[in-house]
């Protein structure tokens, strides 16, 4: 959460457990969360400890023990979280990566690399999204679709305008300039309607319509009316929103009452710090 400027993090109760002292930050994973001060990243644990001194220049979070670096504004490789090198920097641009899986770019396509740094999709794409659910995005040419990660073959051929993560067994799709969902079989089950979604999770899934974001069930429906200026996703049961008039954030429940009153000035998911 952010107050007066400046990041720090707070518990599910509301308590600062990291002061508000860095310029930048997101979120925890895997018991470290990426900071910034000094003007470069290093990672920070729920006791205030740094990873390292800020020596990055851009960072992603750890997932599957291993994290996306980059180095004096060049290339791109893997740390430990020990901060140990586990791919030296090899690589033009990184993504967030889910499940020990990143999206890395080497010249000009994509690929998908382990925590270990093998690769698990060849780089040929023109562009992919953080996978999750052993599904990621594509890109060939101007058009979207998913591909299955373990098969390798694609379970939406690419012909839509955007995609973006796969939650709760459906990803999000782009078709008309519109937002509806897809299932795993690549079928349209969340007719595109939305002018903006986020992924599910918990079951509910962020989606804007009428300038408004609000939360839409796997039926489609809208079960928290769309009132809030921005909207994020659940986690363990909470999500951060964004109030409409004060524009300051607090955190809802899945019945979309407000259970840590508007006062941030910008809010992300909880997720456990180790």
């Amino acid at each position: 959460m952010a107050i007066e400027g400046s990041w720090g993090y707070i518990n599910r109760a509301g308590d600062v457990i990291v002061p508000n002292k860095y310029e930048r930050s997101w979120h925890f994973s895997e018991g470290w969360a990426p900071v910034y001060y000094n003007s470069a990243w290093t990672f920070v644990n729920s006791q205030g400890d740094e990873l390292t001194a800020p020596i990055y220049t851009d960072v992603w979070q750890f997932s599957g023990g291993s994290a996306p670096v980059q180095l004096d504004g060049g290339l791109w490789g893997l740390i430990d979280t020990q901060g140990n090198v586990v791919v030296a920097p090899t690589y033009d641009e990184a993504k967030e990566g889910f499940g020990g899986l990143f999206p890395m770019r080497l010249n000009d396509k994509w690929g998908l690399l382990d925590a270990q740094g093998n690769i698990v999709v060849d780089f040929k794409y023109d562009d992919l999204k953080p996978p999750s659910e052993g599904i990621v995005g594509v890109k060939q040419g101007n058009a979207w679709g998913y591909l299955a990660i373990g098969s390798g073959e694609l379970i939406l051929t690419p012909q839509a305008e955007d995609v973006w993560r796969f939650g709760n067994g459906m990803g999000p799709v782009r078709i008309d300039g519109n937002w509806g969902f897809i299932d795993e079989a690549g079928k349209l089950i969340i007719e595109a309607k939305y002018e903006d979604v986020w992924e599910f999770s918990e079951g509910l899934a962020p989606a804007r319509i009428g300038g408004k974001w609000g939360y839409i069930n796997p039926g489609g429906e809208m079960v928290i009316a769309p009132k809030y200026e921005l909207a994020d996703v659940f986690y363990d049961g909470l999500a951060p929103v964004q109030d409409a008039s004060s524009l300051l954030w607090g955190f809802i429940d899945a019945q979309g009452n407000m259970v840590i009153d508007v006062q941030y000035l910008d809010a992300r998911p909880f997720k456990p710090v180790s």
